[in-house]
This record gives structure tokens, C-alpha cells and sequence, in this order.
């Protein structure tokens, strides 16, 4: 089976809907964030690699990411809630990719790829604050991260 030429276009649609809409809310992140609240978004990431004999006998690698933004400005009290009850999910695949490298760090490379080329922000621009911003409370005192 070959793939068409409607379906590389639907793709293409596809990857381009969803890099603009994470673009979109990553700037109303940074707008929630400017008033007050905590900017958070979840990126949830599954990979599965397996020896495919379909394509020039290469280990296939794909990627799929759900994101999560939230949708109404949240406070430190609005944590043990799952982020789902207030915030709008989607999900897509990433690019098909060969994994020509077995290590660990070769495969994170990989992943990286794959999850910026549907417009996921790489990890390594993530503010090293946000952790800190998260583990502490409004008065400053600390206060524990919770899991969701």
C-alpha cells in the first residue's frame, strides 16, 4: 500500500493545526503567567520503537503526544485537581523516524525531534524556575509537588 498524495497533505494540515494551536497557547501560557498564575502545561509522551521489515529493514521509531493546557488561570490552591477537569487536550503522532542508534541518549535525540516537529516546545527552554515557582507557596513558604 503507498501513501497518496491527499494523505501527505491531510498530514501536513494536521501537523500544522496542531503547531499552530500549541504556539497559540504557549502565548496565552505566558499571558496567565504575566497576571499571576502558574503556567503549566502537560506533555504526556509515549514512544514505541520496532524492527519493521516494511521499510528497508530499519527499526521504525514514532512518537505520540497528548498536550494539556489549561484553560482558566490557575493558583497554587488549584493543584490536586487533574489539569483534564480544566483544560482543553489534543493529541497527535510525530514524524516517522529511523532509530539508527540503540543508546539512550541517541533515542532522547530522537524523541526531541519527533516532539518538536509537531510544534512541543524542546525541554531545554523550559525555565529552570518552574519548579520552584510550583514548590512554593503564595507566602513563600514551601509547599509539596503533587503528582496528577
Amino acid at each position: 500500500m503507498s501513501i497518496l498524495k491527499p494523505q501527505v497533505k491531510l498530514r501536513a494540515c494536521h501537523v500544522a493545526s496542531y503547531r499552530t494551536w500549541c504556539k497559540t497557547r504557549y502565548e496565552d501560557l505566558d499571558r496567565l503567567q504575566d497576571s499571576g498564575g502558574l503556567a503549566i502545561v502537560v506533555h504526556r509522551i509515549r514512544s514505541d520503537a520496532t524492527n519493521a521489515s516494511v521499510w528497508q529493514r530499519c527499526k521504525l521509531n514514532v512518537v505520540e503526544v497528548m498536550t494539556t493546557f489549561p484553560d482558566v488561570q490557575l493558583r497554587h490552591d488549584d493543584l490536586p485537581q487533574p489539569l483534564d477537569n480544566v483544560g482543553t487536550t489534543r493529541k497527535i503522532l510525530g514524524d516517522l523516524q529511523v532509530a539508527r542508534h540503540s543508546t539512550g541518549r541517541a533515542q532522547l535525540a530522537l524523541m526531541e525531534k519527533q516532539i518538536q516537529s509537531v510544534g512541543v516546545a524542546p525541554w531545554a527552554l523550559a525555565p529552570p524556575s518552574a519548579l520552584a515557582a510550583l514548590a512554593d507557596g503564595p507566602a513563600g513558604s514551601p509547599k509539596p509537588i503533587v503528582n496528577m
